[in-house]
C-alpha cells in the first residue's frame, strides 16, 4: 500500500469514529459524574479528618492505614582508586576444529516393504 492510501484510510476511519462519537453524545448526552467520596465539601484550610466529616472518611476510627514504602536500597559506593582492567580477549583458534564423523547410512527396507504406505493415497475410487 502506498503512503497516500494509508493516510486516506486513516482519515476516513477517524472521520467515521468522530461521527459515531458525536451521534452517541447527541443521542445519550453526557453521563452524570460519579458522586464524590465525601458529600460535604471540606472547608478551605480544614483537615479532612476534622469533626463533621462522614464516617466513610479515611480518618475514621479503625480505618486501615497505608504502610510506608520500604526504604530504597543503598547505592554501592565507588572505590577511590581505578577499577582493574578488563580481562584480555579470548585467543582465536589457530587450527580448524575436528569434525564429527558422519552419521551411519539408513537401514535398508525389508523385501516387499514400501516406505510410508499410510501417506500414499488410495488409487481405487
Amino acid at each position: 500500500m502506498s503512503e497516500g492510501r494509508n493516510t486516506a484510510l486513516f482519515a476516513a476511519a477517524l472521520a467515521l469514529t468522530t461521527a459515531a462519537v458525536t451521534y452517541d453524545h447527541v443521542a445519550w448526552g453526557v453521563p452524570e459524574p460519579a458522586p464524590a467520596a465525601s458529600s460535604a465539601p471540606v472547608a478551605r484550610g480544614a483537615s479532612p479528618c476534622s469533626a463533621g466529616t462522614p464516617v466513610q472518611s479515611p480518618c475514621a476510627a479503625g480505618a486501615p492505614l497505608k504502610a510506608a514504602p520500604p526504604p530504597p536500597a543503598p547505592m554501592p559506593q565507588a572505590k577511590e582508586g581505578k577499577l582493574p582492567p578488563p580481562p584480555p580477549p579470548a585467543p582465536k583458534p589457530t587450527a580448524e576444529a575436528p569434525r564429527a564423523a558422519p552419521p551411519p547410512p539408513p537401514a535398508r527396507l525389508p523385501e516387499g516393504a514400501s516406505e510410508a504406505p499410510d501417506l500414499v493415497p488410495d488409487r481405487d475410487p
